[in-house]
């Protein structure tokens, strides 16, 4: 049994017997808020006998301004005259992120695969640095006697360092952090008794080596482990003998060294592939990949508009308008 009542003259009520007890169903409200409510779920349905929502429309909706907070759920298609901007409930759900081909472990990032095109869990890759190394040697003779003096270079035999040999001042800067082996042998030719090769650090003796000799000809060598801060600190070769040159043949008279074990990274900076200190970052900005640079520098994250990506930031639901 139905019944219909006219509560006040703005709202009526649509209600049915159920066991002698009337239930409502349905009311219309026109209080100048346009209501329509079910009292008893609060859930409205237009062509649904039992709506699944608050609202559950069974047909087109048009919306001319909507703003949607919370979860929207979409079975179908939906046309949008202008931008339509959404958000992802989670970075599982991003197109141009996969984490269900391979589950992400602990400690793991996000890293691109530019194969596949995606963002997907794994061990974020540091450049390595061991390719620091050099080789240098005499090609002209220098004449030492016992007051210790520098040793000057004249060729490189090979370089891979990121700063380059120092001829002009001839040490070794290393623009690289790290524990270096350095070697350097010296020929010596003359009357002597005596002769050094000394490893110096910041224009301070370091490490010597030291060789007793009889004869004319010889050779000194020294050799050690020595500790760089990649900035300021520089590596010369010193040398002395009771009365001697040094000669000039490259197999004889060299000094080299390679980085044997780079300084941890502290800081973000301190990695190769990103720059900070060209663009200091400011508050709000992200790391931002430049392909032309290939490094990861301080910017603006640009919103993707289709909603997909990773760049989404908000999501919003603009006005249709039909033609």
């Amino acid at each position: 049994m139905f019944s219909l009542e006219k509560l006040t003259n703005k709202s009526i009520i649509i209600a049915f017997f159920l066991a002698g007890t009337l239930m409502p169903a349905f009311a219309f409200s026109n209080d100048g808020n346009g209501k329509v409510t079910t009292p008893a779920a609060n859930n409205v349905g237009i062509g649904y006998l039992a709506p699944r929502g608050k609202l559950d429309v069974n047909g087109d909706l048009f919306v001319d301004d909507a703003t949607i907070e919370g979860t929207f759920t979409l079975n179908g298609s939906v046309i949008v005259a202008g931008d339509l901007v959404t958000a992802a409930s989670s970075i599982n759900s991003l197109t141009d992120v996969d984490t269900a081909t391979a589950s992400p472990s602990a400690g793991q990032a996000l890293v691109w695969n530019g194969t596949n095109s995606e963002w997907e869990p794994g061990t974020v890759a540091i450049t390595s640095d061991n390719d620091e190394a050099f080789s240098v040697h005499k090609s002209s003779s220098q004449t030492i006697n016992t007051t210790a003096e520098v040793v000057t270079w004249e060729t490189s035999l090979f370089d891979t360092t990121s700063a380059g040999f120092d001829f002009s001042n001839n040490r070794f800067l290393p623009s690289v952090a790290g524990k270096y082996q350095i070697n350097a042998c010296g020929f010596w030719n003359g009357s002597t008794t005596w002769n050094e090769f000394r490893i110096y650090k910041n224009g301070v003796s370091h490490k010597r080596g030291t060789y007793n000799v009889t004869g004319t000809s010889y050779t000194n060598c020294v050799s050690g482990l020595v500790e760089m801060n990649g900035s300021t600190d520089y590596i010369e070769i010193y040398g002395r003998s009771s009365g001697g040159s040094l000669n000039q043949a490259s197999s004889l008279t060299f000094f080299d060294g390679h980085l044997v074990a780079s300084a941890p990274a502290t800081t973000l900076g301190d990695l190769t592939d990103i720059d900070t200190a060209t663009i200091t970052p400011s508050d709000g900005q992200a790391l931002v990949w430049n392909g032309t640079n290939s490094e990861w520098e301080p910017g603006t994250v640009t919103a993707d508009y289709n909603g997909t990506n990773l760049s989404v930031l908000q999501h919003k639901v603009v006005p249709y308008h039909p033609g």
